[in-house]
């Protein structure tokens, strides 16, 4: 490739902020979603354990 004739930028590169808002966004949703979920699973596994021991 020759260095010559390339092209230079006209503007200075930006961050597509739009772009990392609604990736960060979905990502905390999912996460808190996950996080929720898991949280769930271990209170009813607690919930039952004592249901158990209890009869």
């Amino acid at each position: 490739m020759d260095l010559e004739n390339q092209k230079h930028p006209t503007s200075p590169s930006k961050p597509k902020k739009a772009l990392i808002i609604s990736v960060g966004f979905l990502s905390s949703l999912f996460l808190s979603i996950f996080v929720a979920l898991i949280i769930e699973a271990l209170e009813s596994r607690k919930h039952s354990i004592r249901q158990a021991s209890n009869q």
